[in-house]
């Protein structure tokens, strides 16, 4: 979009709110003056989308064409299509044979049976063994004691 373009829509936009403001100001036309609006609102939304799309449209193309015939071909809004439930169905059946037929080309991986896990006894230490440990920390207890 150009700047003078995007100038223009702002100063439309600047001008339909000054006439909403008036005419919450004056409450005699509201209601005719309110289905106007909302015409011109619809009007506008067709204009932006035209103009968003004849952007983002190849130069050659917008160059070539008139820009009455890019407006009406771009206005066009395309229904959503909508699948009946026999045909999701269809669908759906499809795709579960394709998965199946993946599945079956797979080269099945032998499952070695893993043998059962040996109880293990704990360990358990001898008691000079404690007792050297026993010694070490207080060793160490000490020495902390003594540099605090």
């Amino acid at each position: 979009m150009t700047t003078d373009s995007t100038l223009t829509l702002i100063d439309a936009e600047i001008a339909k709110l000054a006439h909403v403001r008036s005419l919450l100001a004056n409450t005699g036309k509201i209601a005719a003056e309110i289905v106007a609006i909302k015409t011109k609102t619809k009007k506008r939304k067709t204009r932006k989308a035209v103009a968003r799309k004849t952007v983002k449209a190849p130069a050659k193309a917008v160059a070539k064409a008139p820009a009455k015939a890019v407006a009406k071909k771009t206005a066009k809004v395309r229904k959503r299509r909508v699948l009946s439930p026999e045909a999701r169905q269809r669908i759906a059946d499809a795709q579960r044979k394709r998965w199946a037929a993946k599945a079956a080309a797979k080269v099945p991986v032998k499952v070695v049976a893993k043998e059962p896990a040996k109880a293990r006894k704990p360990r358990v230490l001898s008691p000079e063994a404690r007792q050297r440990i026993a010694e070490a920390q207080r060793k160490r207890w000490a020495a902390q004691k003594a540099t605090a």
